[in-house]
C-alpha cells in the first residue's frame, strides 16, 4: 500500500506494517465529488478490475460517513475488510521473507487476522521460522540476529544486543522467543507509533508519540492506533482536499480500552505477622496501593511487609470504622471511651482538618476513594457525601428510603450500598442516571458488608463466603482455596486481591492473609475446539506425520510434556501439501486452528521459561551472598554453633525479592515482580509450615540450615510454577487467555530485563538475610552508669573495653550531681553483661567496625533501628545489664 501523496516519512523496515493509506497500488483519484468522497477514495484508492469489491467498500464509507457515523468507525470497517487484510498479509510476507505469499500461506494469514489477532502475531511466526533463518539469516545465529535486527529495527545489533542474542537464540524455540522480544520490545513499537502517526503529515509531540506507544503494547492496540490517526480531523483535512463543501459535524472516536488485567497466576494466600493481641484489630482496610490497616479497641495500625512488623498510625483511639486510601492517607471514625464518635482524617499519620458535620449527625459506617470522595452512614442510616473540592458536606437519598447499613465507594460508576431491614438488606449500585438500582444477584439478608475498589471490581460478604465482582463480569464466590476456613473480615484492593482474615474451619484465633486470585480460579475448565469427522481424520493424519507415531490424543496430549517442540511442530505443518483425500477448505480449519494452538503454547512455554529463569537467578545470587554476609556477621570471631537456632520467616525473604524487583522501574519490571510472588509466596508458606512455622510468625530453624532452606523456597516455587503451567497449558480457555496477554504486552517482560531484576533484588533481600542471620551471633545490652568521679565518658566506654562505634550514649539527668548516662553496646550471645561483677574489664567479643557500617548502610534501616531493635530488628536478643552501685 502506498501514498500517491508522498507523505510517508517511516522507515523502509516498517513499511508494510505501517498503516493503510492504501488499499491498492493504482493512484488515488482526486475527484470533484463531496470531501467525504475524496477523503474515502483517498483511503481506498482507485479500484481495479482485480478488486471489485473495493468499490463496494468506498461506497459504504461514503454512506456512512453521510449519516453521521464517526470517522473511526468508518475507518475501521475498511480496515477490517478483506482485500485490506489479504494486504497485510502480503506485506509482511515481503517483509519477512521478501516474496509474496501462495494461495494456502494467504489463506492462513488472514485466517489468523479474522481470530483478532494483530498482523505482528504473523510476523512473529515468519521471523522465527526455519525459512527465514536459513534463507534471509544465512542459516547462522549471528546471520539471523543480524538479518531481524536490520528488517524490523532498521540497524545493526550492537556486540552487546548480540552476544546476548546468540546465547537466547541457540536455547530450544529462541528464534522465535527473540523474534517475540524484538516485535513487542520497546524501539520496535516506538518505530511502528511513528510511521503510524507519520499519516498525519507533520511530526508528532513527545506526548503524542508516548501515547501511541502506550496504545500499540494494548489488547488491539495497532488496529486502533490506525483506526484513531486515519480517522482524525488533521488527516482528513489534508485527504478531503479543504475547503470541504459542508461543514463539519463532530463524531465521536472510540471508547477507552478496558483495563488491563494484573498479572497473577494461582490462587493463594500470604500469611501476614498477626498484629499483637490481634483481638483488639477486628477491623481490616486496604489502600488502592496494597497498604494494610487493622484498627479496633487497640487504635490503629499499619502493616510493614517488607519488614514485617506493624507500627501506630494516628492518634491511638479506638477505631469504629475505617478506610484507607494509601499507606499515606486515611479516613477514621474513632470512638473515643465515654465520648461520641468522630470522623478524623488522617494524612502522614497526622489528624487533618474535616469539614463540619450537620448538627446532631453521628458517623457510622465511612467509606473514601481514590479521588477524594467520601461517603458515610450515619447512626440513622442516613448518607452523606463530600467531593474532593467540597467544603461542606451533602445528604444523600438512600435506595427506597430504608436506612442504609453500609456505603462503599471506589471509583465513578462503581458505587454500592446495603439497605433495609437488619436480616433482610439488599444490595443496590448507584447509576447517575437512574439512581440506586437494586442488585438480584443475592437474595436479600445473605450479605453483611460491601467493598468497592479503585480498579472499578467490588467484593462483597456474608455468612463466611467472601464474593467478587470483576471490573468486567458478574458476580462470584470466591472458591475455598483461594480463602480457606471462616471469613471474619475482608479487606480487598483490587479485583484480585484481598487482605483477610480467617479462623481454621476446627476453631481457633484469627490470622490475616493476603488472598490472590488467579488465572485458574477465574477460567472455567475449557475443553478444546472439537473437530468434524473429515476434520479429525486430518487432525489425526498431521499428528502421526508430525510426530512418526500413533500417538493417544495425537498433538494435544503433548502440549504439557514436550510444548517446547511446538515451534517446530508449526515449522513441519507450514511445509505440507493438503493430500489429495481431504479438502482445502478441512485441511485449512484443522491447520490454522492447531498453528494458533501452537503459537499460544509457544507463548507459555516462553513465558515460564522467564519465569523460572528469574526465579534460579534471585536463587542463584542470594546462594552467592550469604557465604560473604556470614563472614561480615562472624569476622574473625568463631561465629555462632551451626546448630544455633533462628526464627526465619520466609514470606521475608518474598517481600524482599519483590521489593528490589520493584526498584526497577516501568510496567515490565511490575509484571516479574507479580509473577515471580505468585509462586515464591505459595511456596514460602509450604516451606514455613513444614518446619513448624505459619501464620506469617517464622519457624526456628537451624543457623546451618539457613542457605538450604531458602533454597528449599526457590525449588519448592519451581514446582508449583510447573504445576501451574500443566493447568494452562491442559485447558483452551486459559491457554488462549495467556497467549492473549502476553502478546498483548500486559504478560510480558524482555528477557534482557532479568539481569537488572536480579541487580535490583539484591541489595533488598540482603536486608533480610543480615536481619534474619545477625541475631544468631550479636545482642544489645543496655546499662545505666553514673559518673560520680566526672570523667570523661569517653575514656570510661574505652576502659570497659567497648569499641567506640559500637556504643550509643545518652546522658540522662543527675544523681547525687554526678550526670548519668545510658549507654547500649553489642557483644556476643551469651558473654558478659554484669559490669558491676567485673569491672573495667573488655566484655567482647564486641562486633567488627565492618559489621557496623554495614548494618547502618542497609537499604530502608538504619544504625538506630539496631540499637533500638525497630523496623525487623526485633529479633535481636536485648539485655538489660544490672545498675551500678551507688558511689561506684
Amino acid at each position: 500500500m502506498n501514498s500517491s501523496q508522498g507523505r510517508r516519512t517511516a522507515m523502509p523496515c516498517l513499511e508494510t506494517l505501517e498503516s493503510r493509506m492504501m488499499l491498492t497500488a493504482a493512484p488515488a483519484v482526486v475527484s470533484a465529488v463531496a470531501a467525504d468522497r475524496r477523503y474515502v477514495d483517498a483511503l481506498v484508492g482507485q479500484a481495479d478490475s482485480s478488486q471489485p469489491s473495493l468499490e463496494t467498500i468506498r461506497d459504504r464509507m461514503t454512506s456512512a460517513l453521510a449519516r453521521g457515523a464517526s470517522r473511526e468507525r468508518v475507518v475501521r470497517l475498511m480496515l477490517e475488510s478483506t482485500p485490506a487484510d489479504q494486504d497485510q498479509v502480503r506485506g509482511v510476507y515481503r517483509l519477512m521473507l521478501h516474496r509474496d505469499p501462495t494461495p494456502q500461506e494467504l489463506r492462513r494469514g488472514k485466517a489468523v487476522l479474522d481470530n483478532g489477532q494483530d498482523i505482528r502475531v504473523l510476523a512473529k511466526r515468519l521471523a522465527g521460522s526455519a525459512g527465514y533463518y536459513t534463507q534471509v539469516g544465512g542459516g547462522t545465529t549471528a546471520g539471523f540476529v543480524t538479518a531481524l535486527d536490520r528488517t524490523l529495527l532498521g540497524r545493526n545489533p550492537t556486540d552487546a544486543e548480540l552476544a546476548r542474542a546468540l546465547t537466547e537464540v541457540e536455547r530450544p524455540g529462541g528464534r522465535r522467543r527473540f523474534a517475540a522480544s524484538v516485535i513487542d520490545g520497546l524501539e520496535f513499537r516506538t518505530n511502528m507509533a511513528q510511521a503510524t502517526l507519520a499519516e498525519q503529515g507533520r511530526q508528532p509531540t513527545a506526548a503524542e508519540l508516548a501515547r501511541a506507544v502506550r496504545i500499540l503494547a494494548a489488547p488491539g492496540g495497532y488496529l486502533r492506533l490506525q483506526t484513531q490517526v486515519l480517522g482524525s480531523k488533521v488527516v482528513y483535512d489534508q485527504l478531503s482536499v479543504a475547503p470541504p463543501i459542508r461543514t463539519e459535524t463532530p463524531r465521536a472516536g472510540d471508547s477507552p480500552a478496558p483495563l488491563s488485567l494484573v498479572p497473577s497466576f494461582t490462587s493463594g494466600a500470604a500469611s501476614l505477622v498477626a498484629p499483637p493481641t490481634d483481638g483488639s484489630y477486628p477491623i481490616a482496610v486496604a489502600g488502592a496501593d496494597g497498604s494494610f490497616f487493622v484498627g479496633g479497641p487497640g487504635g490503629l495500625l499499619i502493616y510493614h511487609p517488607t519488614g514485617l512488623y506493624w507500627s501506630s498510625f494516628g492518634d491511638g483511639e479506638p477505631v469504629l470504622s475505617a478506610s484507607a486510601i494509601s499507606d499515606n492517607e486515611i479516613w477514621v471514625i474513632e470512638g473515643p471511651t465515654g465520648g461520641q464518635p468522630t470522623l478524623v482524617h488522617y494524612v502522614a499519620g497526622q489528624a487533618v482538618t474535616v469539614p463540619t458535620l450537620p448538627s446532631g449527625t453521628v458517623p457510622h459506617q465511612i467509606s473514601a476513594a481514590t479521588d477524594g470522595t467520601i461517603w458515610f452512614v450515619d447512626s440513622n442510616g442516613s448518607i452523606l457525601t463530600l467531593s474532593a473540592v467540597a467544603t461542606a458536606w451533602t445528604p444523600m437519598s438512600g435506595p427506597g428510603g430504608a436506612p442504609v447499613s453500609a456505603v462503599a465507594v471506589g471509583s465513578a460508576g462503581n458505587t454500592w450500598a446495603l439497605s433495609g431491614p437488619a436480616g433482610a438488606t439488599q444490595l443496590y449500585r448507584y447509576t447517575t442516571t437512574y439512581g440506586w438500582i437494586p442488585d438480584p444477584s443475592f437474595t436479600p439478608g445473605v450479605l453483611d458488608s460491601i467493598y468497592a475498589c479503585a480498579d472499578g471490581s467490588s467484593w462483597a460478604a456474608g455468612n463466611g463466603q467472601a464474593y467478587v465482582h470483576p471490573v468486567f463480569g458478574f458476580w462470584y464466590g470466591v472458591n475455598s482455596a483461594t480463602i480457606s476456613g471462616n471469613l471474619v473480615s475482608l479487606a480487598p484492593y483490587s479485583q484480585l486481591q484481598a487482605f483477610n482474615a480467617t479462623t481454621p474451619a476446627g476453631g481457633g484465633s484469627a490470622a490475616y492473609s493476603l488472598a490472590t486470585i488467579g488465572l485458574v480460579d477465574q477460567q472455567p475448565d475449557t475443553s478444546f475446539p472439537t473437530w468434524t469427522p473429515n476434520q479429525q481424520l486430518i487432525y489425526n493424519y498431521i499428528s502421526q506425520a508430525v510426530l512418526q507415531l500413533d500417538y493417544p490424543g495425537g498433538l494435544r496430549a503433548l502440549y504439557g510434556s514436550q510444548g517446547s517442540s511446538a515451534d517446530s511442530w508449526g515449522n513441519l505443518i507450514d511445509q505440507m501439501s493438503v493430500p489429495s483425500q481431504f479438502t482445502s477448505a478441512d485441511w485449512d480449519v484443522v491447520v490454522v486452528q492447531l498453528l494458533r494452538e501452537f503459537e499460544a503454547v509457544t507463548d507459555v512455554e516462553n513465558l515460564f521459561t522467564q519465569i523460572n529463569g528469574l526465579n534460579s537467578a534471585i536463587e542463584s545470587a542470594q546462594a552467592l551472598d550469604i557465604p560473604g554476609i556470614q563472614s561480615i556477621i562472624t569476622a574473625s570471631n568463631p561465629g555462632p554453633n551451626t546448630s544455633t537456632y533462628i526464627r526465619l520467616a520466609l514470606e521475608g525473604l518474598v517481600e524482599a525479592v519483590v521489593a528490589g524487583i520493584g526498584v526497577v522501574a516501568g510496567p515490565e519490571a511490575a509484571v516479574a515482580a507479580a509473577v515471580i510472588n505468585s509462586a515464591l509466596t505459595a511456596a514460602a508458606s509450604e516451606v514455613e509450615a513444614s518446619l513448624g512455622g505459619g501464620g506469617g510468625n517464622g519457624a526456628a530453624i537451624q543457623y546451618g540450615e539457613f542457605t538450604q532452606t531458602q533454597a528449599q523456597v526457590f525449588s519448592t516455587a519451581a514446582g508449583i510454577n510447573g504445576g501451574y503451567e500443566q493447568s494452562i497449558l491442559g485447558d483452551y480457555g486459559r491457554l488462549m487467555e495467556v497467549s492473549y496477554l502476553i502478546n498483548s504486552g500486559t504478560w510480558y517482560w524482555s528477557p534482557t530485563l532479568t539481569n537488572d531484576l536480579v541487580n535490583a533484588a539484591t541489595p533488598i533481600y540482603q536486608v533480610y538475610d543480615y536481619l534474619s542471620l545477625l541475631p544468631a551471633q550479636w545482642q544489645v545490652v543496655e546499662f545505666e552508669y553514673t559518673d560520680y568521679f566526672h570523667v570523661s565518658i569517653s575514656k570510661v566506654v574505652n576502659a570497659f573495653g567497648f569499641e567506640s562505634y559500637a556504643t550509643v550514649t545518652t546522658e540522662n539527668g543527675h544523681h547525687l550531681g554526678a550526670p548519668k548516662y545510658d549507654i547500649l553496646f553489642s557483644n556476643q550471645v551469651g558473654a558478659q553483661t554484669n559490669l558491676n561483677k567485673a569491672p573495667f574489664v573488655s566484655f567482647g567479643p564486641y562486633p567488627t567496625s565492618t559489621l557496623i557500617n554495614t548494618i547502618g548502610s542497609l537499604p530502608g534501616l538504619s544504625i538506630n533501628d539496631f540499637w533500638s531493635r525497630s523496623n525487623g530488628w526485633d529479633n535481636v536478643r536485648y539485655v538489660r545489664a544490672p545498675s551500678q552501685p551507688e558511689g561506684s
